[in-house]
Parts: C-alpha cells; sequence; structure tokens
C-alpha cells in the first residue's frame, strides 16, 4: 500500500516527474498528450501547494490515481496500439493483448525502471524503431502545418516549378527563405534522398508528389505507420523479409541480415 507517484510530504516523486514529462511528450511516440490528460495533471501538480492540507491530501490521490492508470493506458497504446478493432482495416491477425498492466506496473516499481519498463512495451522490430527515432528527428526540423503546396512538373513549366518547388521546400524547412535560390539544388536532393526518390535535382512527377504533401499530412502517414507496427506479433529468430517496392528479400537470422536476393 505505497504511493508510487506521490510522496508523504503531499510532492510529487522522481518517478511522478518522469512519468508526466514521458506523456508530455506522447507526441514522439504517435500518440497525443490528450489520450493522457496532460493539462489536468500538470493543473493538479501546480496546485498541490496553493491549498489546505485536507485539499492538498485530495489532490495527491487523485494525482495518484491518474497517474497509475496513465502509466497503463499509454503503456497499452505503445505496445498494442490504440484502434480497438482493426477487422475492417486489413485481414492480417492482430498479437493478443496479454500483458497484466497492474502487475507490470508493480515489478517495473519494484526494480525502480518504471520509464524504461514502459518503453520496453513497444514493439520489438528495428523497423518500428527507426521509425519512431524518425519521428522525433521530424517533429524536431517540422512546422506541423495543414498548408501545402500545389507544384508542377519541371516540363510543364520550369521557371514556375523551380519557384513552387523552393516554396515547398521553405514550407518543408529544407530550405532559409534567404538562401532560396543559392541552396536550392542542395536542398531539393536531400529532400529527394530522405523521400526515397531519385536525387537528380529535377522537379518529376514523384518529386512533385512528395513536395505537394502537407508537413502535417506527412506527421499523419508516421504514426499510422507506427500503429500498424504496434499490432505486429514479435517476429522469430529466422525469418525471410521482403520489401516489395525495392523488389528485394533479405533473410535474416538472430536480427542479421545472412542473405540478399533480388
Amino acid at each position: 500500500h505505497t504511493t508510487i507517484w506521490v510522496n508523504d510530504s503531499i510532492q510529487i516523486t522522481k518517478q511522478g516527474s518522469a512519468l508526466i514529462e514521458q506523456l508530455k511528450n506522447a507526441q514522439n511516440y504517435g500518440l497525443q498528450t490528450r489520450y493522457y490528460h496532460v493539462n489536468t495533471l500538470e493543473d493538479n501538480l501546480k496546485s498541490l501547494n496553493k491549498f489546505t492540507i485536507e485539499k492538498r491530501f485530495n489532490l495527491a490521490s487523485q494525482l495518484e490515481l491518474m497517474l497509475s492508470y496513465f502509466y497503463m493506458l499509454h503503456g497499452k497504446h505503445l505496445h498494442y496500439g490504440i484502434i480497438q478493432t482493426i477487422d475492417s482495416i486489413t485481414l492480417l491477425p492482430r498479437k493478443k493483448f496479454d500483458v497484466n498492466l497492474p502487475n507490470y506496473l508493480q515489478k517495473a516499481y519494484e526494480k525502480d525502471s518504471l520509464i524504461d519498463k514502459l518503453l520496453q512495451l513497444q514493439p520489438k522490430q528495428t523497423e518500428y524503431h527507426n521509425l519512431q527515432k524518425g519521428l522525433v528527428a521530424f517533429l524536431k526540423n517540422t512546422n506541423l502545418t495543414t498548408e501545402n503546396i500545389n507544384v508542377i512538373n519541371f516540363r510543364i513549366d520550369s521557371l514556375k516549378a523551380t519557384s513552387l518547388a523552393k516554396e515547398a521546400l521553405v514550407l518543408h524547412n529544407y530550405l532559409d527563405e534567404k538562401y532560396k535560390d543559392s541552396l536550392y539544388f542542395s536542398a531539393l536532393t536531400t529532400f529527394q534522398i530522405n523521400h526515397g526518390l531519385k536525387p537528380d535535382s529535377l522537379i518529376g512527377n514523384n518529386t512533385v508528389k512528395a513536395l505537394s504533401i502537407s508537413p502535417y499530412k506527412y506527421y499523419l502517414k508516421i504514426i499510422a505507420g507506427l500503429e500498424r507496427w504496434r499490432w505486429k506479433n514479435k517476429w522469430p529468430s529466422e525469418y525471410i523479409y521482403v520489401n516489395i517496392p525495392a523488389f528485394k528479400l533479405q533473410l535474416v537470422k538472430n536480427g542479421t541480415v545472412v542473405k540478399h536476393h533480388n
């Protein structure tokens, strides 16, 4: 019957502060802070020193319960995803949710590794972790605007296509407004590489499509990808991985690619 998140002095513990910080950064995992009532948690936290002892104890007990609940909810989202049923979305089977979250929380507390254990609930596949790290970098370097620039193919009008491409590269934070002429070609090439396109510095059809999407739509694509990874079962130690767009097949054993085939 020990509290985890609030101590006997009615102060937030180190673990409580770490959990609130994790929930505040939920967007880095393709999740929303509103799922965990982060604003309410922070308001309650600020109020811990403002009231009478009785009211402070009431607030502390609410915080303790809310943080335990949101620890488990966040863990479920990281492990299993936020969509309850996927039958209308895919025919692929979904992994079973078999984590006893209260027991998991108890053991994580006993080992003094609450946040580490929380993050360990994420999928184990390397591709998931690469995408999650990519999302962190994307959010750090991108303004999540819904605005987009409708770029045209250079064969239609090369001057207009270049002008629109520069605007789009500024929007996507690949180009600074001050240097959009001098650094245009290197910025376009970097954009093409980052989006899996041929780095030819030409504004062809595929580059047009990629430049014309808003940063927010790219964000939605990333979080949809993370959500789908959370539906998958852990892969066996030996498997065949097929990258359909690249026409490549890999044989993987114990996390290492041992054979490549076209």
